[in-house]
């Protein structure tokens, strides 16, 4: 959706996966790596750690950039368009409710396999 919006000019390259947004892989990769655990378990455990910090290192990078392209006084990137459109409805729901499930998911994750190697 964010690159089709950077399509239409609303949405800065930087937000997208031809910019600096490669989180799509995580997306891309989760039913692998939840299909991979539930099939060889315990064999692949560091594995499924390393792709939710992957995971969450990458949220963060898109966070940063999105902030970093917000029209306000320390902006970096400063090609057009400003990053304003997450602060309108119903694009506030990525940011508000759709990278905190994201991370939440995550650490929820994280959790639950730190339990299973304690068990």
């Amino acid at each position: 959706m964010l690159w089709y919006q950077h399509e239409l000019g609303i949405t800065p390259v930087q937000m997208t996966f031809e910019g600096r947004n490669i989180d799509i892989l995580v997306g891309i990769t989760g039913p692998i790596m939840g299909y991979l655990y539930q099939k060889k378990g315990a064999a692949i455990r560091k594995w499924v750690v390393a792709w939710n910090f992957f995971g969450l290192a990458l949220l963060l990078n898109i966070l940063v950039i999105a902030i970093l392209s917000f029209p306000v006084s320390f902006r970096y990137f400063m090609n057009e368009p400003a990053n304003y459109l997450v602060a309108e409805f119903p694009f506030v729901w990525l940011p508000g409710i759709l990278v905190t499930i994201a991370y939440s998911m995550h650490f929820f994750s994280l959790k639950q396999l730190y339990q299973k190697r304690i068990e």
